[in-house]
């Protein structure tokens, strides 16, 4: 799971998950 690439997207992937939570409170 902790791919090179994916590592990368890491921060990316948490602001993409997070933008609609936070939209949704």
């Amino acid at each position: 799971m902790s791919s090179p690439c994916c590592d990368m997207f890491s921060p990316i992937f948490q602001v993409v998950h997070f933008k609609p939570i936070t939209a949704m409170i």
